[in-house]
């Protein structure tokens, strides 16, 4: 079992040295690498104000950098989707005019936000309901359901 485990991973090792390494990062990422460091100067920043709250005199301060803070994040969220769209719709074009159907197919998902469905649908959710026992047995006592 030994002998045939290691001829197995040595087989495998010496496939996996072939293969290309694997692609992780996508060509449209959600955030911008500056709206990730905004948002990462804001959490440091409420941090700051909540440790502030004691001694009352910095939180006006780190109150108005947070407001200032948001609206760079919303301003820079703002201008890289559009730039994100407009690049898409560029690709997209390129693409249809290559006949490049599947990755014009691909980028144009990404454009519709990759949702399919109504805007909304909630998905993955399933209502709340816990029966009493008055109402388990009811339903169990109703003809053509399994009963004990």
């Amino acid at each position: 079992v030994d002998n045939f485990w290691n001829l197995l991973n040595e087989g495998v090792h010496k496939n996996a040295l072939d293969l290309a390494p694997v692609r992780v990062v996508r060509d449209f990422p959600a955030e911008h690498p500056e709206t990730s460091k905004l948002l990462d100067r804001r959490w440091q920043l409420r941090s700051e104000l909540h440790r502030a709250r004691e001694g009352c005199h910095f939180i006006t301060n780190l109150e108005n950098k947070l407001r200032v803070l948001a609206d760079q994040i919303r301003r820079q969220r703002e201008f890289y989707w559009i730039e994100r769209q407009m690049n898409l719709a560029v690709r997209i074009e390129e693409e249809v005019a290559e006949n490049n159907w599947r990755q014009a197919w691909r980028h144009t998902h990404f454009l519709a936000h990759g949702g399919l469905g109504l805007r909304s649908r909630v998905y993955h959710q399933i209502p709340p309901y816990g029966p009493s026992a008055a109402e388990w047995e009811t339903a169990l006592n109703k003809p053509g359901t399994l009963t004990a």
